[in-house]
């Protein structure tokens, strides 16, 4: 470069590592995923078909621009790691279906519960956020999906709202420590973030409060927006048909009695009291069983029908899964880490094989999800060419210059703001995972600036719950949503889109505003300290 001027001159110099304009790459990633999510809200064609046409057509955008990916990146893209541990999670938990421990393990939540539906529904719960925070959600919700089907159907509940239950929490106790979901390896996997003090035991610290508000308020809301208990019946029971019949009779006929007489009177009061003891039996029959009696016969009832059907089967498969999990524990430690979650799986899967030495492989692989892991594989799809199109970068960019933009007092606060915020919406449109990848990037490089002064652990805080809260916002937000969703979908029951949004997109509004208030108050803490 020349130049005849004689004083000094500023020169500024970007560089845009895409092949196609930034602006232009948001703009047809954007309308990508606008007509994905179009297509899966209204159903108008099956959600894999949507996933596999929309990830085509990303192919051919970037194509259109001489930067088509070749097969061997597609195949990356894929994350055929996640694949091939869904893939065998899904083969143990088929042949533990086989041996009737899911049923059996029903029928001891029914017992434990006494029948009483919400305790049952709380129990689950509970038992998911406890077992996600230690196994990967999607393990957590293989396993825990196909029992609480099976305890619905026992208590002639609508599986749906249930699993709705259970999704949430997998996804809130994944936050609680860094190996329960692949966001918190993601964060704390970091060399800039692990190198700086955030250790296993301060991260568990720092979120078990924000996992406990979050918990609270879940389970207060589907008490609330599930208060009428006949929303959650499945098939109202005949006796309980008869009973409201029989209510309605006797309030009619006591109706109709004028008062005429102090005999009329004491009739009609005599059929009004009729009327208050049916629909005192009524509400006991709605809130569990009738009589402690009619619970233990039901009880008896569901073990004969449900025992376990094969026990040397249920301990070769139950040994094989112990194996994959001491294996994923120890695979979180990164001094320990050697072979990828996916290879640690199907080492167990081929041990059972092998031992089983079964001949009916192809009655086991009908079991498996075929159109929820080609779903997984083209979303994944889909969001790498998105990403390559410029709109992971382009949020990034824009949540800097927003934090930037604010003055230096104020800047930690509205850092933790936008962070918190912009992850966990962004996880409820796209895929979390890339959503954190990509945010992970933008706090390093936020905290690197001397400049600015701002101290990493209130930001990774906040980066630790935005994704996997966000998650929880739509049907497509995390993986774990989408794989309960095609189980439930085999066993008969339907998760739509609008439902779930309609349901959880709420509860997922006000566990971000929680975290919110926890983490402006644990920053105006860690500012006094």
């Amino acid at each position: 470069m020349t130049t005849n001027i004689e004083t000094d001159i500023a020169i500024k110099m970007t560089y845009n590592p895409l092949i196609i304009n930034v602006k232009t790459g948001t703009l047809l990633a954007a309308a990508i995923l606008l007509l994905f999510y179009s297509l899966l809200v209204w159903e108008v064609f099956e959600r894999t078909f949507v996933a596999i046409v929309c990830s085509t057509l990303s192919i051919a955008v970037l194509a259109c621009f001489n930067d088509r990916p070749n097969m061997e990146e597609i195949v990356k893209y894929m994350d055929m790691e996640l694949l091939t541990l869904l893939f065998c999670m899904m083969i143990l938990v088929g042949i533990l279906t086989e041996t009737g421990v899911f049923d059996y393990i029903a029928v001891v939540a029914f017992e434990v519960s006494q029948g009483k539906v919400w305790p049952m529904i709380y129990s689950l719960c509970l038992m998911t956020c406890f077992v996600s925070s230690f196994l990967d959600n999607m393990t957590t919700v293989i396993l825990l999906t196909p029992v609480a089907i099976r305890l619905c159907e026992v208590m002639s509940l609508d599986p749906v709202p249930v699993l709705l239950g259970i999704i949430v929490h997998a996804n809130i106790g994944g936050s609680l420590t860094p190996i329960g979901d692949p966001i918190s390896i993601i964060i704390c996997s970091n060399n800039f973030i692990a190198s700086n003090g955030v250790t296993f035991m301060k991260f568990v610290g720092h979120t078990i409060p924000g996992v406990i508000l979050t918990v609270l308020q879940s389970c207060i809301y589907l008490r609330l927006i599930f208060r009428n208990i006949d929303s959650l019946r499945l098939n109202e029971p005949k006796e309980i048909k008869d009973l409201r019949r029989e209510i309605r009779v006797w309030h009619k006929a006591a109706k109709s009695i004028s008062s005429f007489s102090k005999d009329a009177d004491v009739v009609r009061e005599t059929l009004l009291k009729k009327v208050r003891i049916l629909k005192h039996q009524l509400k006991r029959k709605l809130n569990g069983l009738d009589t402690t009696e009619a619970y233990v016969h039901t009880l008896e009832d569901l073990k004969v029908k449900y025992p376990i059907k094969n026990k040397l089967l249920l301990a070769q498969a139950c040994c094989a899964l112990v194996f994959v999990i001491i294996c994923f524990f120890i695979q979180s430690v990164p001094q320990w880490r050697t072979l990828p979650l996916g290879w640690v799986a199907l080492l167990g899967v081929i041990a059972l094989l092998i031992i089983l030495n079964r001949e009916d492989m192809e009655h086991l692989m009908h079991r498996i999800e075929w159109t929820t892991l080609l779903f997984f594989a083209a979303m994944f799809v889909m969001m790498e060419c998105v990403e390559r199109l410029g709109l992971f970068a382009w949020i990034g960019e824009v949540t800097e210059h927003v934090i930037l933009y604010v003055d230096k007092k104020n800047r930690l606060a509205m850092a933790i703001f936008i962070i918190l915020w912009m992850s966990a919406l962004a996880s409820a449109i796209l895929d979390s995972i890339p959503v954190t990848a990509m945010m992970v990037k933008v706090v390093v490089s936020l905290v690197a600036k001397e400049t600015l002064g701002l101290p990493l652990e209130p930001l990774v805080w906040a980066l630790a719950f935005g994704p996997c809260l966000g998650g929880n916002g739509t049907l497509y937000g995390a993986s774990a949503n989408v794989l309960s969703a095609g189980i439930a979908e085999q066993h008969g029951y339907k998760i739509s889109f609008t439902r779930y949004l309609k349901i959880v997109f709420p509860m997922m509004l006000g566990q971000i505003s929680i975290i919110t208030g926890y983490l402006f108050v644990s920053h105006i803490l860690f500012e006094w300290h």
